[in-house]
């Protein structure tokens, strides 16, 4: 089973970036060892355009995909604030409760960030431990919050800024990313 965490196009080629490896080494690194390794050329997004480790994107000013209003910089302040509490609950291993802020802060962020940004990575990798103990069967021995809690509201508040930040009205996303993907080798296609 193949998760993503962005909205992606029927047909549109997905990528997998091998780990934190893909942040940590150059592009020249990278690129010998897809070659020596694994036998193909990578021809990914930041392979093709070079982008930056991520101890080279620390401290980087965040670059926008779009203008931002009063309520866009609100819910990225709100998606902030969610994401430092996804946190602390993937540190209590509340993975069921951390899995969606995270997935939610990955959406709308991804709406709104150019890549690569560190603070996104953080949540993607945040997002990757969570899955990680969730498909190894870990369950946590406290019960996870309520849907009605606060993170539940700020969920809904998520999808309809990510919606209104293209156009979407009532937060109705076209394709949710959690489609059913086919692998095959190292690129998906969606069915």
């Amino acid at each position: 089973m193949v998760r993503i965490i962005r909205s992606v196009s029927r047909g549109e080629e997905v990528n997998i970036d091998y780990g934190f490896d893909f942040y940590a080494n150059p592009k020249e690194v990278r690129c010998k060892r897809s070659q020596t390794q694994y036998f193909f050329a990578c021809q990914c997004n930041p392979c093709r355009g070079d982008w930056p480790c991520y101890n080279d994107l620390v401290g980087r000013p965040r670059q926008l995909k779009v203008r931002l209003s009063p309520a866009l910089s609100e819910e990225m302040e709100r998606q902030a604030a969610a994401y430092q509490i996804g946190m602390d609950f993937l540190l209590k291993l509340d993975v069921a409760t951390a899995l969606p802020v995270f997935r939610d802060y990955l959406m709308v962020m991804n709406e709104l960030v150019e890549h690569p940004d560190a603070r996104y990575i953080d949540c993607e990798e945040a997002y990757k431990q969570c899955l990680w103990l969730e498909n190894r069967g870990y369950r946590p021995k406290v019960p996870p919050s309520s849907p009605t809690s606060p993170l539940a509201a700020a969920g809904t508040m998520a999808a309809a800024a990510a919606a209104a930040a293209h156009g979407h009205p009532h937060g109705h996303h076209p394709q949710h990313p959690e489609a059913a993907l086919r692998q095959s080798s190292t690129t998906s296609t969606l069915r």
